[in-house]
């Protein structure tokens, strides 16, 4: 996302994911007797893979890098 100059929506996301680990974590490590606790994280962590990917897929807008390699006609071809 930063290198398509979204810096401030990378930065955004990056504040709240680390936002939501860090409540997250402290709560399942001061409460490590709850079996429930451990569990939901586990699956919020497994969860905010999921969803961060498909966000990724449908922010993203991708590049192309397309190589062509010419014996002779390289400077034709970059005009």
């Amino acid at each position: 996302m930063t290198h398509q100059g979204r810096k401030g929506l990378a930065w955004l996301f990056a504040f709240i994911q680390a936002l939501i680990f860090i409540l997250a974590v402290s709560e399942v490590l001061t409460n490590l007797e709850h079996v429930l606790k451990l569990i939901g994280y586990a699956g919020g962590f497994a969860t905010g893979n999921v969803v961060g990917l498909w966000l990724d897929s449908k922010l993203a807008m991708g590049f192309i890098q397309l190589q062509i390699v010419s014996s002779g006609r390289g400077d034709i071809i970059a005009d």
